[in-house]
């Protein structure tokens, strides 16, 4: 990173050494937000949508070992190594952020108590009374769960949960692994696939949407321009807030892909949350750590170029370039 005092811009460049004449990369201010890589955000802004709501996160539950079972044959296990016997209907096969990231299939199944952040999970006591038994004798460890998300909610509930999480096709991608990858989740021995709360998923009805949604994201512009945008030291580089500004019917015609599928995935893009208030609470921690990392990344990286300045006594060979940890 260069320094120049006195010099006003909203770009700031970074060098990998001080005598290097171009900068590795060049984040900064565009139209009020703070940009991974004003390059590419130049390149492709016209891809940038706005009031779009299409992803959304897996489902969220905090207690692994009583959610997540393990088939054996026709028997289910828990975290616990207890053997459990619920309705097969309130178990789906689950994929985690590793899971994606390294493209394997399903190896457990989640009890999902709710299908919608509506329903009360006290139903199950209705419709699936085996599941419900199971879930009470294990109330003091669900009461346990630390995230304030739970407070003032229903025994038993779980969060990030609707219709779309039985969607039978989905684009998903792990918001935690730095590698922008997504994966095509077909449905597994007959049932949809859900995700946890660490993926962001888009749903399709059909095998035919989910190719075309993989085709388009997969693609250069597409790719360029979430990069444009994604910090990739930060806890979570990748989530929804960043996903939802792909305006995928514009993406579509620049790549010449219109068709009626297109429409219908851009449609989807403009329905807001059925579950309201509920999903955006369940983003609200990566709301705010976007925003921090946003607003705070051109102070952070200006405070550690002057911290290296300070401590620099002389340029040396060893000094003249910088960590590989210190860069972004």
């Amino acid at each position: 990173m260069k320094l120049q005092p006195g010099k006003r811009s909203q770009d700031c460049r970074e060098f990998g050494a001080p005598n290097e004449v171009s900068p590795q990369t060049v984040f900064g201010l565009r139209e009020g937000t703070m940009v991974a890589d004003v390059r590419l955000y130049d390149r492709r802004q016209a891809l940038l949508g706005r009031g779009l709501s299409g992803w959304r996160s897996g489902i969220k539950h905090d207690c692994s070992k009583v959610f997540e079972l393990v088939r054996c044959g026709s028997e289910y296990t828990n975290g616990l190594g207890e053997r459990v016997d619920v309705e097969g209907e309130v178990l789906f096969p689950l994929l985690k952020s590793s899971d994606v990231a390294r493209n394997r299939l399903p190896r457990k199944w989640l009890l999902v108590p709710q299908r919608t952040m509506a329903a009360s999970p006290a139903d199950l006591q209705r419709f699936a009374p085996k599941a419900w038994k199971y879930l009470v004798a294990n109330d003091l460890r669900l009461a346990q769960r630390g995230s304030s998300v739970y407070r003032n909610r229903a025994p038993f509930s779980i969060f990030g949960v609707g219709d779309y999480s039985f969607s039978p096709w989905k684009i998903a991608i792990s918001g935690l692994y730095k590698k922008l990858e997504f994966r095509m989740v077909a449905p597994f021995h007959g049932r949809p696939v859900v995700l946890d709360d660490t993926c962001y998923i888009l749903g399709c009805k059909s095998e035919e949407e989910c190719r075309t949604l993989y085709e388009l994201v997969q693609s250069e512009p597409a790719q360029e321009f979430l990069s444009a945008f994604i910090f990739w030291d930060a806890k979570r580089p990748i989530k929804a807030q960043i996903l939802n500004l792909l305006d995928l019917a514009v993406l579509a015609r620049a790549e010449g892909l219109a068709s009626d599928v297109v429409r219908t995935l851009a449609e989807r893009q403009l329905v807001r949350y059925a579950d309201g208030a509920h999903q955006q609470l369940l983003f609200s921690e990566d709301t705010q750590e976007h925003a921090r990392s946003h607003s705070d990344a051109g102070e952070r990286y200006i405070l550690e170029g002057l911290e290296r300045r300070k401590h620099r006594t002389r340029p040396t060979a060893s000094r003249a370039r910088l960590n590989s940890n210190e860069r972004r």
